[in-house]
């Protein structure tokens, strides 16, 4: 069972700016008016995107005495007089000509917060304007679980994590081929009973509709024993070259082992059986045991055995006197087959007949077990 939860959090809206936009600059201000004298201003969101230019309108009439602009508590201008030592924040106007705008150029989340234009005059007391600047970010993923590597049947639970304004969703997908077209919501993506249908890569994502999604992907690796173990013959012939081919489903991949009455055939050794003249090459999930020059001493019971570190499967083989498939073909129980010889016409000659090696198979698995 997939399950996914997360911890969210209510972000703030879209765009509440009003005002123009040109070439990512956006002059923003509530009213379409100069406010009155002695009036106190507030609710005044200004929503922009990271890195956008803010303007900050403040407009003065009449006889002023005092002006300034705060950043929370903090004065960013006394009348024209700086206080910032940051060089991105600038006046638009000057005191003295009926404005008295902030401009906050390359917005970073820091700038975010409420601004104040103050206003005192020597006939009333201090007017005031409040903005409220929120700004935008991009989703971003900073946190996301490594791979995994599991037994199959355990529970996995892995976790992306993301930032943005507003807040992002996380979403997981599955993205293997297999796997069915499902989304699920939060950022700790849970797993019980992972099986080896469920491994490959998880992918995260983190959107909020500011700009395009972050992703990041996860691989989860399922171990599991050798199982589904097949065998194939490419048709043996006496005095010709022949092999048998061994193959198994295995995380990690297994290592094979081939016997013959319980003897183990080798390249450069000759046991008490015959069985020599034979090469072993492994790769991956299959084994292919070759026999160089094919005798009646290589005819007898064939063990293949897969092992990994979770357990081991065989399957065993009878090789005896009949005849051999022309093509290479899955072995089965009780199957036999015959190879016409090109010059005979459609007739097999009784020689070659003798001398075909069939395998027939004695069981698809002897067994298969989980080693401890």
């Amino acid at each position: 069972m997939v399950t996914s939860w997360g911890v969210r959090s209510s972000g703030r809206g879209g765009r509440e700016c009003v005002g123009e936009h040109r070439r990512r600059m956006f002059v923003c201000s509530r009213f379409a008016s100069r406010p009155a004298e002695g009036a106190t201003r507030t609710g005044n969101n200004v929503t922009l995107r990271l890195g956008e230019t803010a303007i900050l309108r403040c407009y003065l009439e009449g006889h002023v005495g005092r002006v300034a602009w705060l950043n929370r508590s903090s004065i960013v201008f006394a009348g024209s007089d700086k206080w910032s030592s940051d060089p991105r924040v600038t006046l638009v106007g000057v005191a003295g000509g009926g404005e008295y705008s902030l401009r906050v150029a390359q917005l970073t989340p820091r700038d975010e917060g409420t601004y104040t234009c103050s206003v005192q005059t020597p006939s009333s007391g201090p007017h005031t304007t409040h903005y409220h600047l929120i700004v935008q970010v991009p989703p971003r993923i900073t946190n996301i679980s490594g791979d995994v590597t599991v037994n199959e049947g355990a529970n996995v639970t892995i976790s992306c994590w993301g930032m943005g304004q507003p807040e992002p969703s996380i979403t997981w997908r599955h993205l293997s081929p297999a796997a069915k077209d499902d989304e699920y919501e939060g950022e700790f993506l849970e797993i019980e009973g992972i099986s080896r249908d469920q491994a490959g890569e998880y992918q995260c994502s983190a959107t909020n509709d500011i700009a395009s999604t972050d992703t990041r992907k996860v691989r989860v690796t399922v171990n599991y024993p050798p199982s589904g173990l097949e065998v194939r013959s490419n048709g043996m012939l006496v005095g010709r070259l022949g092999s048998l081919r061994c193959e198994a489903a295995a995380v990690p991949l297994p290592s094979f082992l081939w016997f013959k009455e319980n003897k183990r055939p080798c390249e450069s050794c000759r046991l008490q059986d015959g069985v020599s003249g034979v090469s072993i090459r492994t790769e991956g999930r299959r084994s292919t045991l070759s026999f160089h020059n094919v005798t009646e001493l290589h005819y007898g019971n064939y063990t293949c055995q897969a092992t990994n570190p979770l357990g081991l499967s065989t399957v065993s083989l009878l090789a005896t006197r009949s005849h051999s498939p022309s093509y290479p073909t899955p072995i089965q129980a009780g199957d036999s087959y015959a190879q016409e010889d090109p010059s005979s016409n459609g007739h097999q000659s009784p020689a070659r007949a003798v001398a075909g090696l069939v395998l027939v198979l004695a069981a698809s698995a002897a067994f298969s077990f989980s080693a401890q």
